[in-house]
Protein backbone atom coordinates (compact mmCIF):
# COMPACT_ATOMS: atom_id res chain seq x y z
CA UNK A 1 0.00 0.00 0.00
CA UNK A 2 2.73 2.58 0.75
CA UNK A 3 4.24 2.04 -2.75
CA UNK A 4 0.88 2.84 -4.41
CA UNK A 5 0.44 5.96 -2.29
CA UNK A 6 3.98 7.03 -3.21
CA UNK A 7 3.34 6.46 -6.93
CA UNK A 8 0.03 8.30 -6.87
CA UNK A 9 1.64 11.17 -4.95
CA UNK A 10 4.53 11.42 -7.45
CA UNK A 11 2.17 11.35 -10.44
CA UNK A 12 -0.12 13.93 -8.81
CA UNK A 13 2.85 16.24 -8.08
CA UNK A 14 4.07 15.93 -11.67
CA UNK A 15 0.64 16.76 -13.08
CA UNK A 16 0.15 19.70 -10.71
CA UNK A 17 3.63 21.06 -11.43
CA UNK A 18 2.93 20.93 -15.18
CA UNK A 19 -0.38 22.72 -14.69
CA UNK A 20 1.29 25.33 -12.52
CA UNK A 21 4.15 25.78 -15.01
CA UNK A 22 1.60 26.42 -17.77
CA UNK A 23 0.10 29.24 -15.71
CA UNK A 24 3.37 31.17 -15.36
CA UNK A 25 3.24 34.35 -17.41
CA UNK A 26 6.28 35.15 -19.46
CA UNK A 27 7.25 38.00 -21.70
CA UNK A 28 5.33 37.88 -25.01
CA UNK A 29 7.35 36.49 -27.89
CA UNK A 30 7.51 38.90 -30.81
CA UNK A 31 7.63 37.61 -34.36
CA UNK A 32 8.86 39.62 -37.29
CA UNK A 33 6.41 39.43 -40.19
CA UNK A 34 7.91 38.18 -43.44
CA UNK A 35 7.58 40.42 -46.54
CA UNK A 36 6.86 37.25 -48.56
CA UNK A 37 3.43 35.58 -48.38
CA UNK A 38 2.02 32.62 -50.28
CA UNK A 39 -1.65 31.84 -50.66
CA UNK A 40 -3.74 29.60 -52.85
CA UNK A 41 -6.44 26.97 -53.16
CA UNK A 42 -7.53 24.03 -55.28
CA UNK A 43 -11.08 22.82 -55.80
CA UNK A 44 -11.58 19.10 -55.29
CA UNK A 45 -11.72 16.96 -58.44
CA UNK A 46 -14.95 14.98 -58.53
CA UNK A 47 -15.01 13.77 -62.13
CA UNK A 48 -11.36 13.35 -63.08
CA UNK A 49 -11.66 15.95 -65.86
CA UNK A 50 -12.42 19.24 -64.13
CA UNK A 51 -9.96 21.20 -62.06
CA UNK A 52 -9.49 24.76 -60.84
CA UNK A 53 -6.41 25.77 -58.88
CA UNK A 54 -4.95 29.16 -57.99
CA UNK A 55 -1.88 30.42 -56.13
CA UNK A 56 -0.33 33.81 -55.44
CA UNK A 57 3.12 34.80 -54.18
CA UNK A 58 3.25 38.34 -52.74
CA UNK A 59 6.37 40.33 -51.96
CA UNK A 60 6.01 43.58 -50.01
CA UNK A 61 8.52 46.01 -51.53
CA UNK A 62 7.60 48.87 -49.20
CA UNK A 63 4.81 49.42 -46.71
CA UNK A 64 2.47 50.53 -49.54
CA UNK A 65 3.88 48.71 -52.59
CA UNK A 66 3.48 45.02 -53.38
CA UNK A 67 4.72 42.81 -56.22
CA UNK A 68 2.96 39.51 -56.94
CA UNK A 69 3.03 36.52 -59.26
CA UNK A 70 -0.08 34.37 -59.64
CA UNK A 71 -0.84 31.08 -61.29
CA UNK A 72 -4.29 29.91 -62.37
CA UNK A 73 -5.18 26.55 -63.89
CA UNK A 74 -8.68 25.97 -65.31
CA UNK A 75 -9.64 22.64 -66.87
CA UNK A 76 -13.02 21.39 -68.13
CA UNK A 77 -14.07 18.87 -70.78
CA UNK A 78 -13.44 21.26 -73.71
CA UNK A 79 -10.94 23.69 -72.18
CA UNK A 80 -7.61 23.56 -70.43
CA UNK A 81 -5.94 26.90 -69.63
CA UNK A 82 -3.03 28.07 -67.53
CA UNK A 83 -2.40 31.77 -66.85
CA UNK A 84 0.38 33.63 -65.04
CA UNK A 85 -0.32 37.27 -64.16
CA UNK A 86 2.48 39.45 -62.78
CA UNK A 87 1.32 42.62 -61.08
CA UNK A 88 2.39 45.64 -59.07
CA UNK A 89 0.01 47.03 -56.46
CA UNK A 90 0.33 50.52 -54.95
CA UNK A 91 -1.83 51.50 -51.96
CA UNK A 92 -3.25 55.02 -52.08
CA UNK A 93 -4.43 54.88 -48.46
CA UNK A 94 -4.89 52.15 -45.85
CA UNK A 95 -7.31 50.07 -47.95
CA UNK A 96 -7.58 51.41 -51.52
CA UNK A 97 -5.00 50.58 -54.18
CA UNK A 98 -4.25 50.77 -57.89
CA UNK A 99 -2.70 47.89 -59.78
CA UNK A 100 -1.22 47.07 -63.12
CA UNK A 101 0.56 44.22 -64.76
CA UNK A 102 1.09 41.67 -67.49
CA UNK A 103 -0.59 38.29 -68.01
CA UNK A 104 0.36 35.35 -70.17
CA UNK A 105 -2.22 32.61 -70.81
CA UNK A 106 -1.69 29.24 -72.47
CA UNK A 107 -4.39 27.23 -74.25
CA UNK A 108 -3.29 23.70 -73.40
CA UNK A 109 -6.00 22.03 -75.50
CA UNK A 110 -5.89 24.28 -78.61
CA UNK A 111 -9.57 24.30 -79.56
CA UNK A 112 -10.09 20.72 -78.40
CA UNK A 113 -7.26 19.26 -80.50
CA UNK A 114 -5.54 17.89 -77.38
CA UNK A 115 -2.22 19.64 -77.97
CA UNK A 116 -1.11 23.05 -76.69
CA UNK A 117 -1.48 26.20 -78.76
CA UNK A 118 2.14 27.21 -79.43
CA UNK A 119 1.36 30.95 -79.18
CA UNK A 120 0.27 32.14 -75.72
CA UNK A 121 -2.18 35.01 -75.23
CA UNK A 122 -0.59 38.12 -73.73
CA UNK A 123 -2.56 40.83 -71.93
CA UNK A 124 -1.73 43.97 -70.02
CA UNK A 125 -4.09 45.15 -67.30
CA UNK A 126 -4.67 47.98 -64.88
CA UNK A 127 -7.30 48.61 -62.26
CA UNK A 128 -8.32 49.63 -58.78
CA UNK A 129 -9.08 47.61 -55.67
CA UNK A 130 -10.30 48.00 -52.13
CA UNK A 131 -9.75 45.84 -49.05
CA UNK A 132 -13.31 45.82 -47.71
CA UNK A 133 -12.27 43.83 -44.63
CA UNK A 134 -8.99 42.13 -43.69
CA UNK A 135 -10.28 38.91 -45.28
CA UNK A 136 -12.17 40.37 -48.27
CA UNK A 137 -11.09 42.43 -51.28
CA UNK A 138 -12.91 43.85 -54.29
CA UNK A 139 -11.12 44.61 -57.60
CA UNK A 140 -11.99 46.07 -60.99
CA UNK A 141 -9.55 45.51 -63.88
CA UNK A 142 -9.35 46.47 -67.53
CA UNK A 143 -7.70 43.68 -69.58
CA UNK A 144 -6.25 44.51 -73.01
CA UNK A 145 -4.57 41.99 -75.35
CA UNK A 146 -1.15 42.64 -76.81
CA UNK A 147 -0.88 41.99 -80.54
CA UNK A 148 -3.41 39.72 -82.25
CA UNK A 149 -4.16 36.78 -79.94
CA UNK A 150 -4.94 33.40 -81.54
CA UNK A 151 -7.52 32.49 -78.89
CA UNK A 152 -9.88 34.22 -76.46
CA UNK A 153 -10.21 33.96 -72.71
CA UNK A 154 -12.83 31.42 -71.68
CA UNK A 155 -16.31 32.94 -71.84
CA UNK A 156 -15.10 35.96 -73.82
CA UNK A 157 -15.12 34.55 -77.37
CA UNK A 158 -15.07 37.41 -79.86
CA UNK A 159 -14.16 40.01 -77.18
CA UNK A 160 -10.75 41.68 -77.25
CA UNK A 161 -10.73 44.17 -74.36
CA UNK A 162 -12.53 43.07 -71.22
CA UNK A 163 -13.52 44.48 -67.85
CA UNK A 164 -13.20 42.14 -64.86
CA UNK A 165 -14.89 42.71 -61.54
CA UNK A 166 -13.93 40.25 -58.82
CA UNK A 167 -13.78 39.62 -55.12
CA UNK A 168 -11.91 37.17 -52.93
CA UNK A 169 -12.77 35.93 -49.45
CA UNK A 170 -10.10 34.43 -47.19
CA UNK A 171 -11.04 31.91 -44.56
Amino acid sequence: MPKQVFRVTVILLMVLSQMGYGQIKSAPVSFQESPLTIEGYDFPTFDGLSNYAWFKINLALTQKTEFSIEGEHYRRLFADRFAIPIQLKQYLDERTYILGGYQREWDLMNKGKGRPNPIPREDIFFGIGHDVQPNMMLEAKMMMPMGDPKFYSIGLEGVKNSFKLGTRLKF
